[in-house]
């Protein structure tokens, strides 16, 4: 039975997080293998990802992270630290999974500065 309706949404996530997944998701989109792509900000290659997915014209979501990535290449940044004290650690970064967790259960996350 045809209903004309899709029936299954196919997502690539994390477009951005380096130029290999980028070029990679935007060229599964471009042959028809996914329908919907999430862009993560604050990675690698973010920007270039957003601009592809811009002239594009690709269907884009936003993937939030709010805990820190790798470090040592200076991700895992958000892009408003002073609005949101309670998800960055002293040196500006969002804490790692772990931290954030023991933070969630104590109620030491603002939830107000995660909507």
């Amino acid at each position: 039975m045809k209903s004309g309706k899709r029936l299954l949404i196919l997502n690539a996530d994390d477009m951005g997080m380096s130029t290999g997944v980028t070029d990679g998701i935007a060229r599964a989109y471009d042959e028809g293998l996914v329908t919907d792509i999430s862009l993560i900000v604050s990675m690698p290659d973010s920007e270039r990802a957003a601009k592809i997915a811009r002239e594009k014209g690709y269907s884009v979501g936003v993937h939030l992270d709010l805990t820190r990535q790798k470090r040592e290449r200076k991700v895992g940044r958000p892009l408003m630290g002073e609005e949101v004290p309670s998800l960055i650690d002293e040196e500006g970064f969002f804490h790692g999974s772990g931290e954030f967790r023991r933070r969630m259960l104590a109620g030491r996350i603002n939830l107000g500065e995660i909507s």
